[in-house]
Order: C-alpha cells, then structure tokens, then sequence
C-alpha cells in the first residue's frame, strides 16, 4: 500500500508541473517559448541577393519587389535589366540562319540559304567626355564589338560556297563584299534601361585577295555588316523581349514591332513573353522566358495607289517674251503616268518564337534562340482562266538567330601551315588542253627561219637519200 501511494504522489507531481509550465507560458509574456503568428503580406520578402541601388552603368542585377499588403503572391518580383561592367568582358557567338525562297508555281522557283557565325569580343569603353550643350545621361554605356572570326555558308540552286577567316587568306568571288566582316570594329551607346542603341559607328576591315565584279544575292546582303542589320541585331537582343516592368514568374507581357519588308510591305509582330522559370545555379539566378508572337500585314486587303505629280502648264499659258526672242509654241503638258498598284499578299504561314535565358544575378544573357519565318502569297490578275498561265505569285523570309554568351573564349581549331585560298566550285575551273611538244630540231629550224623571213618548212616524215645517188 505504501509503495502504490508513493507512485501516485509522484505522478501527481508531475501532472502538477506540466500544467503550471503550460499556464505561466502566455503569448504576452517575455519568457514565452511559442512565437506570435505574422502576416507574410507584412514581411518583405527576402532573397538571396539583395536589391541594391543602381549605378552609372545600370548594374543592378536582381531587384526584387516587394509585393503590396493586397497582393496574395508571395514570390518576389525580378527587374531583366543589362549590367555593363568596364572589368568584365564577355564573348558573343551569333548564328543566322538565313533563307530566301519564291517563284511561280509550275514556271519557276528559287531558295536561297545564307548561314553565318560570327565571334564577337564585347568590351565596355570609358564613358565619354560630357559636352556643354548636352551632356550624356547616366543611363548610357559604350561598346565596343571587334569580330574576331567569321564563317559563312551560301547554298543556291547552282553550287555551294564557304569561307572561313580563320582557315582561308581571303573570300571567294561571290562573298568578296563580307571579308570586311572579320576584324572590323563597330561601336555604340546602348542605354541600360531601354536596351536601345544609338550613336553606331562600323569601322570595316580591309579585303584582301583578287578584285570580283561579283554583287552579294539578297540573302548574302542580309548578313553585310551596316548600321542597319548591326541595329536589327541590337534590337533582338534588347528590347524585342524586356519588359518595362518587374516580373514575376508566371506573369505574361507583349511586345509590338513593325518592319518593313521590300517585297510584302509593312509586317507588325505581335509577341508574347512569359517569365516561364527562375531557378538558382550556384550563386546565381538563371530566368528562363519563352516567346511566342503572331505575324500579319498591315492594311491587308487595301491595295495602294502610287501617283507622281508634276506641275504642269496650263495649255493657254505661253512662254514669257523678251526683246530680241522669239516667242515659242505652246508646250503640251506632260502625260500623266498611270496607276502602279501594289500585289495583294495573303500570309500562308507566319512563326514567331523563342526562348531566351538571362542571369540575373550578373544582368547578361546566356543563351537565345528566336525563329521567324514569313510565306505569302498574291494572286495575279486573269482575263481568262488558262492552266498554261501562271496565277500566283509565292515569296518566303525565314530568320533564325541563335546567341550564346561566355567570360571565356570559344575554342578554336589548330590550322596546320596557316590559311590557304579558298576553294574553287568544280564548274568555275578553267580547263585549258596541253600544247602539244614539238621536237628540238624543228623548234630550231623555225627559229632560223624567222630570223631570215623565210617560211618554216616542217620536217620530212620519210629519210633523206643519200647525196652520191
């Protein structure tokens, strides 16, 4: 009996404490052990790079938001923004796949594919000094770009050509206008916040190797390096994908471009981002954004009246009189031209998308690929239906740009005794007959006869008798 009390006592005893720890332990008191609950909405969010102010250069990486008390999201907001840093270099390999096609269905057709590659070395220059007039915003940066190699690839319907300035001492005829290309120098001043260039200056290496009258094709001029595809180039990289405001991932924004096309007209693209994914790479954050647009023609399905006009004289004006002059007849006033309407072009098939992938953490894009590609179509005018005559007209664009960007250089290949001249097609080589070898007797005989200025008598297939006979 003494024994059960004693457990009973002490089991008492323990209830007893467990039940004053629970009541002195209070929400109010300093020596509580349970913390209150929050608000999330109340706490700013936190991340492992913090938000820091922008600088001169743009630089600010990652900037994360932090979201209103109203908002349910509790993932952070992120600014895609470029950081130029005058210390760093970075290495730019640039890849378009170029192609044009069209014809007459049944009559004739063309396809031309240009792919070039180019390495560009991307160095920021020292900010220039300030004018009195207008100094420059802090926003601006300069560049510099210098094309350490280039290759291209042209195929038409005929034959092939390549060039590489690594392995060939100079271009082929047909590409001679792109050997500026490697080794040429463009700079610029790119506004951080925008991503738009202006101020471009393309300083154009010097060609070498045996002058072409050759002109480029239409695809070929698509990959000359001038301040309009250097500008179309600038753009994709910029602002064809940013958006003007922080992003959360998951959230959508469009972009608007309008282009004019020599043959089509004027083409608007309407393009959709999407900050797909941000996921951590050591220190780093890697956003992953996806494009996908839709492509259409302007005013589709007015056609355009082009008119010149000149200023005629009435035909009851005359020519002004002079002392001396004789007065002219009345001039007849000029025919008027007549109305040149454009083809309506139907698009067939247009498509646009992407994906782009850009470190944060740094503000430098890692990887793009962007592929655009245009088919239309117009139909032309017939008095008669007849099959023997052609009844449209086709004409295709394709663009596909692929960009990749390192600290490091890109390997290049070991060139065993140094550039050689470019190949030559099989169908351009000149094949010349040998001359024929005459002998050393009657190469003598036609000397002498030349100097003494009489005929040269070739010889005599059948031998000499002999002189007593």
């Amino acid at each position: 009996m003494r024994n059960e009390c004693r457990r009973c006592a002490g089991l008492i005893a323990i209830f007893a404490i467990i039940a004053l720890s629970t009541v002195s332990a209070t929400p109010g008191d300093p020596g509580s052990t349970k913390t209150p609950e929050t608000n999330s909405a109340d706490q700013p969010c936190t991340d492992s790079a913090p938000a820091r102010p922008p600088n001169k250069l743009g630089g600010t990486g990652v900037s994360p938001v932090i979201p209103s008390p109203d908002d349910d999201s509790d993932s952070p907001a992120y600014t895609i923004r470029y950081a130029y840093r005058p210390d760093v270099v970075n290495y730019y390999v640039i890849e378009n796949e170029l192609r044009d096609s069209g014809g007459v269905p049944g009559w004739l057709s063309y396809t031309t594919t240009a792919r070039d590659k180019r390495t560009i070395i991307q160095r920021v220059l020292p900010p220039k000094s300030p004018s009195e007039d207008a100094p420059p915003p802090d926003s601006l940066v300069n560049i510099s770009w210098e094309c350490d190699r280039y290759e291209i690839r042209e195929r038409n319907m005929k034959n092939e050509t390549t060039f590489d300035s690594l392995r060939h001492t100079y271009p082929p005829p047909s590409l001679r206008e792109l050997g500026q290309i490697p080794g040429s120098t463009s700079t610029f001043s790119i506004d951080s916040q925008t991503g738009r260039a202006t101020q471009l200056k393309i300083t154009p290496a010097k060609v070498t190797g045996p002058s072409s009258k050759k002109k480029l094709s239409r695809t070929a001029k698509r990959c000359k390096l001038t301040n309009k595809t250097l500008g179309k180039l600038l753009f994709d990289l910029g602002p064809f994908f940013f958006p003007d405001t922080p992003k959360r991932v998951g959230e959508h924004w469009t972009k608007t471009h309008r282009e004019k096309h020599e043959t089509v007209g004027m083409v608007t693209t309407e393009l959709a981002c999407t900050l797909r994914s941000v996921r951590q790479v050591g220190d780093r954050k890697i956003a992953t954004i996806d494009l996908s647009g839709e492509v259409f023609l302007q005013s589709q399905g007015r056609p355009t009246a082009t008119t010149t006009a000149a200023t005629t004289t009435p035909a009851s004006t005359t020519a002004t009189s002079r002392p001396g002059h004789i007065q002219s007849k009345k001039r007849r006033p000029p025919r008027k031209k007549k109305e040149t309407r454009k083809k309506k072009f139907t698009v067939e098939k247009a498509v646009c998308a992407g994906s782009v992938e850009f470190d944060l953490t740094r503000g430098e894009l890692i990887e793009m690929t962007l592929h655009r590609e245009l088919n239309c179509a117009a139909k032309l005018a017939q008095s008669q239906p007849d099959s023997k005559v052609p009844s449209e007209i086709r004409t295709g664009i394709e663009h596909v740009l692929r960009v990749n960007v390192s600290r490091t250089p890109p390997s290049k290949p070991v060139i065993v005794g140094g550039p050689k001249p470019p190949p030559v097609p099989p169908e351009k080589v000149v094949k010349t007959k040998p001359k024929a070898k005459r002998s050393r007797a009657t190469s003598q005989r036609n000397r002498s006869s030349k100097r003494s200025g009489r005929k040269a008598t070739t010889q005599r297939a059948h031998p000499r008798h002999d002189r007593g006979r």
